[in-house]
């Protein structure tokens, strides 16, 4: 976790931990072994324990961890409990030092001493010990492992009525889903961990236990902000800062009578002030750019002022100026600016202001990636101030440069530090960078328009879509279940690049070279291999190709566009591509109307609702298309459409092309009327599918008619007897008997399942779906299809946009 977004951070979660093995210690059952035997070593075990109370993060002395080697040197096999809680002192005190994996180790140890063994003295330890197992994955960025290993830990407290154990590790979960980016399932568990606070109150005796799941309910309303921001839609994500900054002022209140009582809150206190800056600078245009500054002064105040006269590195009082910089900016005194801005590069480890080098001061990889990513945001926007107040294209030159050289970085920062998908504050910030890119690229492309200019923006706008692509994927590859060859790619990748990591930090030139050629080598045996699981692996992750504005126009006949849509943060613009020409349009952005119309027309379509669906569809029509489709020649019927922000996740066919004249649905101009639709990522994308070879199939149609339950519907609504689709599988059998050409498929009901569709889709020219799906609000590309839950076999019945895309449908059309 990271100190600069989780106000709490995670020296606070190791303090629950370790607050819960105190409690513990001193609540637990007396030994169930003969005191005469294992007394001595079952208190030494105990009695180091308690020494993490007072200071759990410094690694115990080895003189104060003899006594639990010696008592497990000494320990007959008739002791496990005794033996397990000594392996877990160890694992405390490895995890302490960060050897995470060691500490792992003798967990499991223990673990294995346990198992079957049924008492809850028993019980609680191997919670504790999943907990701590969890904690570690959560620093190593592995949230797979995180969350299975939380989910046992928060079984046992369930078991034992630990109430306040149990709250803090469903706010754990909820911080892990938030760093895969899952603001849905993150804020499940904070409303389930809330219910049992306020039923159980008179339980709780830690005061962090409330104020961290406080915490993460400040993070869920800054993540709906910056979710609003990206679309585009100031009001609401005004709304949600405004909540997250009530949340801060409630904290910063609690805590300021905290640190007198108990010094382990100073801390969080001063994260917690940091934090407040840079919800602030979110909110400059409703709270003013005094406020901002006012409060990045004062977190510079907590390390004694800007200390001109001192050079030493200090990443933290470095993100404290760069705050003050961009505050200063904002107030128009950009030569303070600029010299906060410089000396803050410094304090961060970047002597000559070169954010591509790897700064040299030792610091948490996530944290220095976003410190990083904020001095390339910071002196972009500096610039563009620059050439506001000067009117010098000079420096928008300059900002773009800078804002490349992070585009550049993001490409490779799975070699260089740390991957982009590992903090989600880091890929806010990264998104961030490519508005700012593409928004600085249009305003040099409407001063100098050319055909360079053109091609400078449209390769922006594709590198943007392809790093979302990316991180979307790795999400899968990295957190959802994937297929298991996927998965050992993956880890071995992993295991390569965190030695790098070490190399960086710790080793020779030497060392470094060996194993940066090492990891190399790996990569490029995943580019020639012949396997097709490999070849998808290396496409999804590492393929940075980006297709240029001829090579789009040549996949085009004279009856097919293409409309690549960028929608984000001061970013609107729409690519109409024909086989002739490129046109660049400015999309409507004022007071988030694209994504206000969007948002009313999925309601329609969510909630059935005909009554307002043609005033909606209609204007959404007239906002995003009704001037591309001018630009179109009249020979065009076919349109490739590639959504960005808020129109993703919608089926722009039901858009009205005029108003609605008639009662009858059926007689309205829909845009399906005049043109055939398709949809995908990029227009990258596109040309590599175009590419695929297209293999002969077994039939020309295979339809696919889910089925669900009674009982399937807690993890996912729509998955419910109550949602039946027997009109629409009885529809889909009329249409399938059209095709007697090669054949049909008709998988039905209980066969009908994520597994089956996998191993049969290649086989199919059409694949026709009569089933429920949905889509993940906070992240745009994550569709899915709800198959019928098929029993264990390894897939969760929810086909993922990306899985269809790994799957390498080459000539099979989805319907």
């Amino acid at each position: 976790m990271k100190s600069r977004y989780f106000l709490l951070p995670v020296c606070t979660i190791l303090f629950f931990a370790a607050c819960r093995s105190e409690n513990n210690a001193s609540s637990r059952e007396a030994p169930i072994t003969p005191p005469s035997v294992s007394a001595a070593q079952d208190h030494c075990c105990r009695g180091v324990l308690e020494r993490f109370k007072e200071n759990q993060d410094a690694p115990q002395p080895d003189s104060v961890m003899a006594c639990v080697l010696e008592a497990l040197e000494n320990l007959s096999e008739g002791y496990p409990e005794t033996a397990a809680r000594c392996r877990y002192t160890l694992a405390y005190q490895e995890s302490a030092k960060g050897n995470y994996q060691a500490s792992n180790d003798l967990m499991l140890e223990g673990e294995a001493l346990l198992i079957g063994r049924n008492n809850s003295m028993i019980d609680s330890l191997l919670a504790d010990m999943y907990n701590l197992i969890s904690i570690n994955y959560q620093l190593q960025f592995d949230y797979t492992r995180t969350l299975a290993y939380s989910e046992r830990a928060e079984a046992l407290y369930r078991k034992r009525n630990a109430w306040e154990e149990l709250v803090n590790e469903l706010n754990n979960q909820a911080v892990c889903y938030l760093s895969v980016g899952d603001s849905r399932a993150a804020a499940e568990k904070v409303e389930q961990a809330g219910r049992l606070l306020l039923e159980k109150a008179f339980r709780f005796r830690n005061p962090l236990t409330r104020l961290n799941l406080e915490n993460t309910k400040v993070l869920l309303s800054i993540r709906a902000g910056d979710y609003y921001t990206v679309l585009h839609w100031p009001e609401k994500a005004e709304k949600n800062y405004t909540i997250a900054l009530q949340g801060i002022d409630s904290l910063l209140a609690e805590l300021a009578v905290l640190v007198p009582q108990n010094p382990v809150y100073q801390g969080p206190y001063g994260f917690t002030k940091f934090s407040r800056a840079a919800l602030l600078s979110k909110m400059v245009e409703s709270q003013g750019s005094r406020f901002f500054l006012d409060q990045a002064q004062a977190v510079l105040g907590l390390f004694g002022g800007p200390q001109w006269d001192f050079r030493e590195e200090n990443p933290f009082l470095g993100y404290a100026m760069l705050m003050t910089a961009k505050a200063l900016a904002l107030q128009g005194r950009l030569e303070d600016a600029s010299r906060y801005l410089s000396r803050a590069l410094l304090r961060m480890g970047y002597p000559n202001e070169n954010l591509m080098l790897c700064p040299s001061v030792q610091m948490n990889l996530v944290v220095r990636h976003d410190f990083m990513l904020s001095g390339l945001q910071v002196k972009g926007e500096i610039l563009s101030l620059h050439y506001e107040k000067s009117g010098d294209p000079t420096y928008l030159e300059v900002a773009l440069r800078n804002y490349q050289q992070g585009m550049v970085y993001l490409d490779s920062i799975r070699i260089l530090q740390v991957d982009d998908a590992e903090a989600d504050s880091a890929r806010s910030l990264a998104n961030g960078i490519i508005s700012n890119a593409i928004r600085t690229a249009y305003l040099l492309y409407k001063l100098y328009p050319s055909e360079a200019r053109q091609e400078e923006l449209f390769q922006l706008a594709e590198r943007g879509k392809s790093y979302t692509v990316r991180q979307a994927i790795f999400r899968q590859l990295g957190f959802l279940e994937f297929e298991g060859e996927m998965q050992e790619l993956l880890q071995r990748e992993q295991q390569l690049r965190r030695s790098l990591q070490v190399q960086k930090q710790e080793g020779g030139q030497d060392s470094v070279i060996r194993t940066t050629r090492k990891y190399e080598v790996f990569i490029d045996s995943l580019r020639t291999s012949d396997s097709p699981i490999v070849k998808s692996y290396y496409l999804e992750r590492f393929s940075n190709e980006v297709i240029s504005l001829r090579e789009a126009r040549q996949l085009l006949d004279d009856t097919t566009a293409i409309f690549s849509f960028v929608h984000g943060p001061g970013a609107g613009l729409c690519f109409v591509i024909t086989a002739n020409k490129t046109e660049v349009l400015s999309l409507p952005m004022e007071d988030g109307r694209i994504a206000e119309a969007a948002q009313a027309l999925k309601d329609n379509l969510q909630t059935g609702s005909t009554g307002p669906y043609p005033e909606n569809a209609h204007r959404l029509y007239q906002l995003a298309f009704s001037e591309a489709l001018q630009l179109l020649p009249e020979d065009i019927r076919s349109l490739i459409i590639v959504p960005d922000g808020a129109l993703h996740g919608l089926p722009f066919e039901c858009l009205l092309t005029g108003k609605a004249s008639t009662q009858l649905m059926s007689d309205y101009p829909y845009l399906m009327d005049e043109y055939s639709i398709s949809y995908v990522y990029s227009v990258g994308v596109y040309d590599y599918l175009k590419k695929l070879p297209e293999k002969q199939k077994d039939y020309e149609i295979g339809a696919f008619l889910s089925g669900y339950k009674e009982g399937e519907s807690e993890g996912q609504p729509l998955r419910c007897a109550d949602q039946p689709l027997d009109e629409m599988a009885s529809r889909s059998k009329n249409i399938i008997r059209n095709f007697k050409q090669r054949g049909h498929s008709t998988i039905c009901k209980e066969e009908a399942g994520e597994a089956t569709f996998k191993s049969l889709a290649g086989q199919c020219r059409i694949l026709h779906f009569s089933a429920h799906g949905c889509a993940e609000a906070s992240q745009a590309r994550d569709y899915a299809i709800l198959f019928t839950l098929d029993g264990e076999n390894g897939e969760d019945g929810n086909l993922r946009s990306g899985e269809i895309f790994s799957l390498g449908l080459a000539g099979t059309a989805l319907a």
